[in-house]
């Protein structure tokens, strides 16, 4: 099993034909603290302990590494617990390496003008956040490679309780804006906020469009509650007639709180939309029509980290495509070709140098299919050529299983994905009936188009009930259009007898047309594991 930790939260951008400054809103990325103490540092002063102070670097991708943080530094002292943290963004889909320099300060600005060398340890960021408790201890060694003292690292995520708004609101009585028929309104959602010491309205939502109606019922919408501020921060409600042809009209306007809208709810009383420009045209105007809060009630919102610490395990499989479109391993145009790097290789490095540090046992099954294994065609055959025990020890483990395959097993062929996507989801039924908090990822490579897409898309809508995602590459330059069905971003797979996905779960990248695969192909994966254990009413 591995840990993962992570959360993105992407910001969302609303769009609007009004002369606002708008600005995108979003949750705040995860943001890890790390705590740091030392034991047992090689004395670098002949009639003193050491004055340790530890710097620490991040290298991200071809990006030079970069100082991300110091601790202060301790005088005298051989075993220091350090009170400064180390505060940095997590990643989940970026290969994040630390370095952690322990010096012995020796100017008196406690500069590293003068400082000496204790000792170095580099790790991911991952390989911190996978232990159990997310507390890393290991040796620290000198440029001689001889040890010179212990670090401990400990994480800690620093979001804060997060909890979603589920939102619902109609109106009555609207203004008729246009002059052969009713008003077609929609209304923006603003929040005030303090920049550059001056106030400005951020848009936080703007609701669909109602056509022809004075009473429209707009549909229910969830909002992070932190992107509307505190409960006092002032917020503003515009209600607009839309107009295919012209600008958009102003039917009125409230000013609120997120406190009020919450009230507001709770006793059935409306807010009154006022529209300045009419009120002081008319002595005898009263409003502009009522807005109706119906719902405006939290939800707590559990981060993907949370989820984690909480006991949630997750399990990494892989498999490879052993059809006979990939050509002839001894040719060098075979996408099997076993002379320096191929694209399979690249894919199963790529994306296990990011899952494997979250693996306790290091330890996952592969799988190859399409393939003529021990004489027979196989769609699920396993890596290592043991029936019984397929698994394989870290990504060098499944490299030395695939080049094993490579030279005894046949490629032949059609390429069908449902028997490894039906025997993973097997699995993740039987933890599932167990009440195993357990979430699996299988990694599909893949040359060339799916044969039993009627089966597959069985196999992901049944799977899709289950604690489940899979992840597929695509090598090589065949077409890959129709896999494009199986990544549902444009709405619910469906299969041959009708039956919709309840979730999706399929993320397809072709490997030529990125630079950057572990972060596309993994981008999907938290929310998909915290959406499915929402819709299970499984909490940390």
């Amino acid at each position: 099993f591995f840990f993962f930790s992570l959360l993105l939260n992407l910001p969302s951008l609303f769009s609007s034909s009004h002369s606002l400054a708008m600005a995108s809103v979003g949750g705040p990325s995860t943001m890890v603290e790390l705590r740091l103490a030392a034991s047992d540092l090689k004395r670098m002063d002949a009639l003193s302990k050491s004055d340790p102070c530890v710097v620490v670097t991040m290298k991200m991708g071809d990006q030079p590494a970069r100082e991300v943080g110091r601790t202060e530094t301790i005088q005298n002292n051989s075993n220091p617990e350090f009170v400064t943290p180390i505060r940095m963004t997590y990643l989940f889909e970026e290969r994040q390496e630390l370095c952690f320099y322990v010096h012995d300060i020796d100017s008196s600005d406690r500069s590293l003008r003068d400082a000496d060398l204790i000792g170095t340890y580099t790790c991911d960021l991952s390989t911190i956040l996978g232990q159990r408790g997310n507390r890393l201890t290991s040796k620290i060694t000198n440029a001689k490679g001889k040890v010179t003292g212990m670090l401990s690292v400990t994480a800690t995520e620093l979001t804060g309780p997060q909890f979603t708004l589920n939102l619902r609101m109609h109106g009555t009585h609207l203004d008729k804006k246009d002059f052969l028929g009713k008003s077609d309104p929609y209304f923006i959602l603003y929040r005030k906020d303090d920049v550059a010491e001056s106030r400005a309205w951020t848009v936080v939502f703007k609701s669909e469009t109602i056509r022809k109606t004075l009473d429209p019922m707009w549909r229910p919408f969830t909002l992070q509650q932190s992107s509307l501020g505190t409960e006092t921060t002032p917020l503003k409600i515009e209600v607009f007639d839309w107009d295919d042809h012209s600008s958009h009209d102003l039917i009125g306007v409230v000013y609120t709180t997120l406190a009020e809208l919450k009230l507001k709810a709770g006793n059935k009383t409306t807010l009154e939309l006022i529209n300045e420009k009419k009120k002081a045209k008319k002595s005898k105007y009263v409003n502009s029509g009522e807005l109706h809060v119906d719902q405006c009630d939290a939800t707590r919102t559990y981060s993907f980290l949370e989820y984690i610490l909480g006991g949630v395990e997750l399990s990494f499989s892989c498999a490879v495509d052993f059809t006979a479109s990939n050509g002839a391993v001894s040719l060098p145009t075979s996408l099997h070709y076993q002379h320096g790097p191929n694209q399979y290789e690249r894919a199963i490095r790529e994306v296990g140098a990011i899952v494997c540090e979250y693996d306790t046992d290091k330890l996952f099954p592969a799988f190859g299919f399409g393939g003529k294994f021990q004489g027979q065609v196989s769609h699920c055959f396993p890596l290592n050529g043991n029936v019984q025990n397929p698994f394989c020890a870290g990504v060098e483990g499944i490299f030395a299983a695939y080049k094993a395959a490579i030279q005894n097993v046949g490629l032949y062929g059609p390429t069908n994905f449902a028997p490894v996507i039906s025997s993973v989801a097997a699995t993740a039924a039987g933890a599932k009936d167990k009440g195993a908090r357990v979430y699996f990822i299988l990694l599909i490579i893949t040359d060339g188009e799916i044969t039993d897409m009627a089966e597959t898309k069985h196999a992901i809508v049944n799977a899709a009930t289950l604690p489940m995602s899979i992840i597929i590459v695509g090598v090589g330059m065949a077409n890959f259009d129709k896999m494009e069905e199986l990544d549902s971003d444009s709405g619910p797979l469906r299969d041959s007898s009708g039956r919709s996905a309840v979730r999706d779960i399929v993320q397809f990248v072709p490997l030529r047309s990125t630079q950057h695969l572990a972060a596309d192909v993994l981008r999907e994966v938290p929310d998909q594991v915290t959406g499915y254990f929402k819709s299970q009413g499984i909490f940390p």
